[in-house]
Parts: C-alpha cells; structure tokens; sequence
C-alpha cells in the first residue's frame, strides 16, 4: 500500500512538473520573442537618414552636405524618398518615415527635405543645363567655382556658382555672357554684347545684379551707347566708379617696319572709368602710349588687333593691365599716364629684371610669357599672372612674382603647372592665388576649372566639356544665400 502510494504521488508530481516546465518554455519562449522584437526594433530605428531620389541625386546623399540638383525636366514626377525612422517634411509636409512621395517639381524650382535639425534642399536642373563631372581629390580650401562655360557660337549658355561641393547652387540662363563676378556676398555681374574680332573682343554692357536677379546699375551699351565696352575685365572701383576695357577700331598707326603701311588700320585698347550714370569720365590709351611697331613682335598676324588687352586692375593710382600680343604686363600711372615698369615682351627701360624662372630655361624658351591673361596684384604685394604658353611649346602656367619696382627685378616666387594640362593655351584662362595657399585656375580653351596644391596637384576639378569657359572666379555668397535668390526667382515646390 505504502509503495503504491508512493507511486502515485510520483505521478501527480511529474505531471506538476510538466507543467511547470511547460509553462517556464512558453515563458521563455515569450521573453525571447520580446528580446527579438526590441532588438528588430533597434535595428530598424538605428537606420541611418539618408535620401534617394529618381532621377538620382546629385552628388550621391552625405548628411554633411546640404545642397543637391538632379535633372528632372524629362520625367512627369521626381520620387523623393527617405530611411530612418521619427517624421519627415518633404515640401512642407511631415510623414512618417520610411517616406516615398512624387512630385511634380520643375526646371528650376527646389523642394525641402527636412528631419531632425537638419534641412536639404533639391533643385531640379534646366533640360539644357551643361554637362557637368565632379573630381575631388583632396580637401579643398576655397568657397567654390563662378563660371560661364559654353560651346562657342551657342545661344544657350549658363552663369554657374558651383559650391566647395562642386554642387551648382545658383545659375541663371543668358544667351551669350562673359566673365560673371561676385561683387561681395549679396551682388553678382557679367557682361552680356555682340562679339568683334573673330569672338576676340566685343562691344556690350557689364550689369551688377543682386542674387534674385534684380538690377544694380548697368554699365556701357544701352545706357550709353558710346560707351560699347569690351568682356574681358571689369572692376568696381568704388560706390560710385568702375573700370572696363574697350576696343576703338579704325585708329591708325606706322606699321611700315612690318611691312605694313605708314597709315595702316589698327584697332586701339583702352582702358575707361565710368561713373554710376555710365559716363566715360577717364580714358587711357594704348596707341597713345605704347608703339605697336616696336612693342608687338610675336603676334603680327593678328593685325588689326595689335595689342588685345584683357585684364586691368585699378590699385590706388596704379593701373596692371595685361596684352595678350604685347606678351607682357604693364603697371600704368593713373594721372600721368605713363609706363612705370613693363614684366615681359621686348625690352624697354621700363622693363623689370626677371629672375627666379626655374620651370623652364630661358634661353630655350626666351618669352617669359605668351598671350598672358589675369595679371592681378595681390593684398601682400605680389603679382599672379596666368601664361597661356600660347605661341610656347610648353605647359601653362600660374606664376607669382616679388616685384621690386625700386630695384626693377621681379623674382619668381610660384611657378605651377597641371598635369591634367600639359599643353599650351591658345586664349582665356586665369588663375588665381587663394587665401590659404591653393590656386583656383582655369587654364583657358580648356573644359574644365580646377583647385591646385602650391605644388601643382590637383585637389578638386570641374569638368563640362564641350563647353569652356573664360574665366573662373571665387565664390563669394554662402550657400544659403544663392539658394535664397534662385528661390526668389523660381518659388520652391510647397505641397
């Protein structure tokens, strides 16, 4: 009896057992399922934010930057959509995330993208915006590229603030515009004409615009006639006085040494000051001063443009002008007029000892420069000049100088080269010397703008061929205010 009951009580005991056990596994069971679950849910709301977009973003999304475009022109909606988890503003409306919505955003026009503390705005490019690549491959140091490339004898070209991202940022469309300039943070201008001399030099107007497109003050052409300024440079002296270069055809000059008549048809570089009414109300002339005949040994083909100057920069009562057929630089005497010191071309007493030209041999290449361009003086004294090597066989280069206009030496200080840009340049082109040491350059007849080290290698690179531009530029606005004046001029989506 006793054993019997033992047994049973083993029975209802195991049975117990069983259950409990039973109930512990589901138990467990439920905890793991729990632990899965949160863990699944960590996983997904540890998804980074990002933004995909069709067609693609442009450059690829980075949560560093905060400007894009894609080309939207040929499809009837742009899909915007999002990782991540919490809410999202596209447009102005909040979703949850994951988000996908289309919308029909136009040429031009921006949409918002906002999550967190963090706001990106997406533009959608003209159909016929020009084809562009970027390339960094270094960390660059300046603010970003204002160019005007395009294909010559083309209606359709664009001015172009590419930021330190190599995003375009602001742009507006122009039939035909040459070397566009920021004039501080908020003022951006560019001359707009009819092109003379083969596309060499034109007669137009210079307009200084704010970012949303409104007009400052309009120089030359059609508020002054007579006053049919040239595209190659552009200044503003001060609140009230700017300069700009001009080519006077039909002037004559003595040109019997080469071969040419005593009377012979030249075409005169000037260089004008204006006042805000456009009124010429200063004049230099190079015909006045300097002697083609003497002066011009390199470029006699070019007649009747026997100087073809294409940059001036007022300093105090100084004037820097660079003649591309001159093969030289000249520092001008405002009042007087007169040659102070000549860098470059034939010799003369004004002209500057050169010293220091270590890239190349000077008596293999015995021209120091060839159809020169963006001769500029810079804040600590020196001078930059880009050497279009153009009638050289040999790369252009970025040259600095010491100019010692007491001893009349200049000594090379910077000679640079690209190694993307072996060759020389027949036209355009300029480079100039950034703050923290890097060039920004446009090598001239090229498709592409560049940032280079002091050592020559590349840092960051823009590319756009076939079009080419004229000159670059430094980008002188923040990114929020280019943004703000094409939203201006194009209202951004709202939904």
């Amino acid at each position: 009896m006793r054993v019997r009951r033992v047994a049973q009580v083993s029975l209802v005991t195991l049975a117990v057992l069983a259950l409990l056990l039973s109930q512990a596994s589901a138990a467990s069971a439920t905890l793991a399922g729990r632990r899965m679950a949160a863990s699944e849910a960590r996983t997904i709301t540890n998804v980074p934010f990002s933004i995909i977009t069709s067609p693609g973003l442009n450059p690829s999304f980075n949560p560093n930057i905060h400007y894009y475009v894609l080309r939207c022109t040929n499809a009837p909606s742009t899909t915007i959509a999002t990782t991540g988890s919490g809410k999202v503003s596209i447009g102005g409306q909040r979703v949850p995330e994951p988000a996908s919505i289309s919308v029909p955003l136009a040429a031009n026009q921006s949409i918002t993208v906002s999550h967190a503390t963090q706001k990106y705005t997406i533009r959608c490019l003209p159909a016929d915006f020009p084809t562009y690549a970027a390339t960094q491959s270094g960390v660059s140091q300046g603010s970003g590229f204002l160019v005007s490339p395009g294909v010559f004898g083309s209606t359709s070209q664009y001015i172009v603030a590419f930021d330190s991202n190599d995003v375009p940022v602001w742009w507006e469309r122009q039939g035909y515009a040459q070397n566009p300039t920021f004039f501080g943070g908020s003022q951006i201008g560019w001359w707009t004409g009819a092109v003379a001399c083969g596309g060499g030099c034109g007669a137009g107007q210079y307009t200084i615009r704010t970012l949303d497109g409104a007009p400052v003050v309009t120089l030359g052409g059609s508020v002054n006639p007579s006053a049919g300024i040239d595209f190659h440079d552009f200044q503003k002296v001060s609140g009230n006085r700017y300069l700009a270069t001009m080519y006077v055809p039909g002037q004559t000059a003595n040109l019997t040494a080469w071969g040419l008549s005593s009377n012979q048809t030249v075409t005169d570089s000037q260089i004008v000051e204006l006042n805000k009414q456009s009124q010429i109300v200063w004049r230099w002339s190079a015909l006045a001063h300097i002697d083609p005949a003497t002066s011009n040994v390199n470029w006699r083909t070019a007649v009747p443009d026997v100087f073809h100057i294409n940059s001036v920069q007022m300093v105090g009562n100084q004037i820097i002008v660079s003649f591309r057929h001159l093969d030289a630089v000249y520092d001008i005497d405002a009042t007087t007029g007169n040659v102070i010191w000549k860098l470059g071309g034939t010799p003369s007493p004004q002209g500057l000892t050169v010293t220091g030209n270590s890239t190349f041999n000077t008596q293999v290449y015995p021209q120091l420069f060839s159809g020169q361009h963006d001769a500029k003086l810079q804040a600590d004294g020196t001078l930059t000049v880009h050497d279009n090597a153009a009638l050289e066989n040999r790369p252009s280069r970025a040259l600095r100088f010491q100019i010692n206009p007491v001893a009349m030496s200049a000594t090379v200080i910077e000679d640079v080269t690209d190694a993307n840009h072996p060759v020389p340049s027949l036209c355009c082109g300029s480079v100039q010397k950034l703050s923290t040491g890097d060039w920004l350059v446009d090598w001239g007849a090229g498709t592409y703008v560049a940032e280079l080290d002091p050592l020559g290698t590349t840092v960051n690179q823009v590319s756009f061929g076939p079009a080419n531009s004229y000159r670059a530029s430094p980008v002188t606005a923040t990114d929020a205010a280019l943004s703000r004046g094409m939203d201006a001029m194009f209202p951004p989506f709202t939904s």
